[in-house]
């Protein structure tokens, strides 16, 4: 928690820092406001960890044949990104007391079918497969496809016997974060006597340094700093950007 509360207050600084130059200092207060909520994800869980093999084999047999990277995408982070859906929905498929009745597909996970055919639109086709064209209650389909892709992620509850083991935690989504890079933004030499040959890397990879970048209002940590150099005239070009210093570590924080 102090880790996160110190983390708040560098976005905050950051915010200052940048809003100071400005003459009008009421849209310092206005950027604080907006500044967006920083909060620590409880108690998460790590994000599906199943073969691509697997993945691939699913989306192949139950989605429409011409679904894209994008779409596919979509409907995996609708998943991860609703797990109190996926309990209310897995617990409704398990009843436990009288009274309560099996629901599959359950109306938690219609609206979230729903959703995705609103959000897809005119390809909202692709969200089942090429097949099930001609099926009337779409929703149906998609809500079935949903559950099952759920069950596929390891994204229930429960086991193969209706045995309960344990609520669906948040996903984790650290797992996946992409590499960040600091490069030149130019590719070529720009220097008006030189011609605009392409760079090369100036530094040994050994050499080369590693900073914490600050994306937004998000750190990553040990980012390598990449210097170009033209072959020609031997100019060395870097990223331009702002540096802010962490008086407690003395590392650089490159935004």
């Amino acid at each position: 928690m102090a880790d996160l509360i110190s983390y708040v207050w560098m976005c905050v600084l950051v915010m200052v820092t940048i809003f100071k130059q400005l003459p009008n200092w009421s849209i310092i207060f206005g950027g604080l406001v907006l500044l967006p909520t920083v909060s620590a994800l409880p108690n998460a869980g790590p994000f599906p960890d199943i073969s691509f093999n697997v993945f691939s084999q699913f989306i192949l047999e139950h989605l429409g044949s011409d679904i894209t990277l994008s779409q596919v995408l979509v409907v995996l982070f609708t998943l991860t990104e609703n797990m109190d859906l996926l309990s209310l929905h897995s617990r409704q498929q398990n009843p436990k007391y009288s009274g309560e009745a099996h629901s599959s597909p359950s109306a938690w996970i219609k609206c979230l079918a729903h959703e995705l055919q609103e959000r897809l639109g005119t390809d909202q086709n692709q969200l089942y497969a090429d097949q099930e064209t001609a099926v009337s209650d779409t929703v149906n389909v998609i809500s079935t496809n949903l559950d099952a892709l759920a069950k596929t992620l390891g994204l229930y509850p429960y086991d193969s016997n209706g045995k309960f083991k344990g609520k669906l935690k948040p996903v984790s989504h650290e797992s996946i974060q992409p590499v960040h890079m600091i490069c030149p933004e130019a590719v070529v030499c720009q220097m008006a006597k030189c011609k605009p040959q392409s760079l090369v890397l100036e530094v040994k990879l050994r050499d080369i340094p590693r900073v914490t970048l600050i994306k937004g209002c998000t750190a990553h940590a040990n980012v390598q700093v990449l210097t170009g150099q033209c072959p020609g005239c031997k100019t060395c070009i870097l990223q331009i950007m702002s540096v802010l210093q962490n008086q407690e570590t003395n590392i650089p924080k490159y935004t």
